[in-house]
Order: C-alpha cells, then structure tokens, then sequence
C-alpha cells in the first residue's frame, strides 16, 4: 500500500492492521453510477452515458497507473 501510495494517485483507504481494519473510502459507489438513473428518477440518456463513461474513464486511469508501477 505504501508503494501505490507514492507512486499513484489512486485513492487508497488508511490500513489499521494488515487487510483487516481500514478506514471508510468516501465516494459514490459504481453500483450508483451505472444504475443510479433507476433510483433517481428520470434522467436523459445522454446524461447516462456521460456518468458511465467518466467511471470508466476512471476506472482505466487506476490502471494504467498501477501497471505503470515498477515491481520490485
């Protein structure tokens, strides 16, 4: 963890204890993202697609930025 912390901008929790405890990460979750229009009421489909595409978008920018990261 302190290695992604360093070299990435990849939101991490603070561990407590090894994977056991660990602080809450803030944020909305990607369930909300992709099906959120279904609990908000009704939002255009272009408004959709852009909320689905930023997730995306964010999602293969933590990737890029973790196999950017050199193994020891």
């Amino acid at each position: 963890m302190r290695l992604l912390r360093c070299e990435a901008t990849i939101p991490l929790p603070d561990i407590g204890c090894p994977y056991i405890i660990m602080s809450f990460a803030s944020g909305t979750t990607l369930y909300t993202i992709w099906f959120g229009h279904r609990l908000n009421g009704v939002i255009s489909r272009e408004a959709v697609r852009a909320c689905r595409t930023r997730a995306l978008e964010s999602i293969a920018s933590a990737m890029v930025q973790l196999d950017a990261i050199s193994r020891p």
